[in-house]
């Protein structure tokens, strides 16, 4: 058995001069914790974890930035929520306090000092809570010298005390064992700010702290109804352990463990023109074309409409003679068939045309 409590220095020690050594991530590294810094993407593919923004201890879940491949193989960085999976982090916590894990593990100084606040221990390479004495509880308190006084003090925590129907477990504090061990239904007693002793120093008096009397039915041939005092951490409380400090979920500064459920990436690239559906042979595709390079062509509509004969001469008539006082005068129409031409006659025919679509319309729209 380790004590945490005396080797969380050490530890400390250990992850500061990692993590002043830490170089990019190395095969060492990639074998004793393989896949680090990456999550597994839905479509069969592999993010990178560029980095954590938050951590939801009681959802069990990390808020990160990735970097994946949308479906078109562009590179996309998106947010994502990831969910843990505590038996992989249980992994990663077992990989970090091995003998190999802990020179290259840099969470294994929060690990230990979260474990040893928690009353855990490292047993046999794993966190266990050592087990305990836990003599029969006292009726009353004792009464024992402290700063140059009596000090009313509860001795010989934990305790036991088995009554008719049930049993009573003290302890001084909140114990998370314990707490699985009492009726599910129950509720601890509290007695805030009394002094104690352990059954290791019965004279020496501790606290004062909050001491937890928890309750369980006894029932006959019922395997829990004995208190247990220890037992190895599970995966879920291990995760819990862990979420509680950023620091515990890190390989090295920024490297995270592969712990995480696969996640989705359904976005693309932020510019489609750039990679979507790329071309097997790229020396393959075209230059783009402008409208300067599309080719041009004038057409005279005038020859799809057909007017008719007319009943008009086609000519402009040659010039009149009229005699006034003697004198002969020349009237030339050249420039009044201009005007005809270009003006009259084309206004002359859409109105034509104008009226004739108005008929069209107009009947449709009665027949209808």
């Amino acid at each position: 058995m380790v004590d945490l409590r005396g080797c969380c220095l050490l530890r400390t020690v250990a992850a500061v001069s990692l993590i002043a050594l830490t170089a990019p991530v190395h095969a060492d590294v990639v074998e004793l914790f393989p896949g680090a810094g990456t999550v597994r993407v839905a479509n069969g593919t592999t993010g990178r974890i560029v980095g954590v923004t938050s951590i939801d201890r009681t959802a069990r879940t990390v808020g990160a930035v990735i970097d994946a491949r949308d479906q078109f193989g562009n590179a996309v960085r998106v947010n994502r929520v990831l969910r843990v999976v505590p038996d992989a982090l249980a992994r990663f916590g077992r990989t970090c306090l091995s003998p190999a894990g802990a020179a290259r593990c840099a969470a294994v100084s929060a690990i230990t000092a979260a474990a040893a606040y928690a009353g855990y221990d490292l047993i046999n390479g794993w966190l266990e809570k050592p087990a305990v004495p836990a003599g029969e509880c006292p009726s009353d308190y004792v009464f024992l010298p402290l700063n140059g006084g009596s000090v009313k003090t509860f001795p010989g925590l934990p305790c036991v005390k088995k009554y008719a129907s049930y049993w009573v477990f003290r302890t001084a504090g909140p114990d998370p064992t314990v707490a699985q061990w009492a009726d599910p239904d129950s509720t601890p007693t509290v007695q805030s700010n009394v002094f104690y002793t352990t059954w290791g120093a019965p004279s020496t008096p501790l606290g004062p702290v909050d001491i937890y009397a928890y309750r369980r039915s006894w029932l006959q041939n019922d395997v829990r109804s004995e208190p247990l005092t220890g037992g190895a951490v599970s995966d879920a409380e291990f995760a819990d352990l862990v979420l509680s400090d950023p620091a515990a979920l890190q390989i090295s500064p920024g490297l995270y463990p592969d712990v995480f459920e696969p996640v989705t990436v359904d976005e693309t690239a932020p510019n489609p023109g750039e990679g979507t559906n790329p071309s097997p042979d790229p020396e393959a595709q075209e230059d783009l074309i402008t409208m300067s390079d599309v080719p041009t062509e004038t057409i005279d509509v005038r020859r799809f409409y057909d007017w008719g004969s007319g009943w008009l001469p086609r000519q402009c008539p040659a010039p009149t003679v009229v005699p006034v006082m003697g004198q002969n005068f020349s009237i030339d129409y050249a420039t009044l068939c201009g005007l005809i031409e270009s003006a009259v006659a084309p206004v002359l025919r859409l109105l034509a045309l104008f009226g004739f679509l108005s008929i069209v319309i107009v009947g449709v729209g009665r027949s209808s």
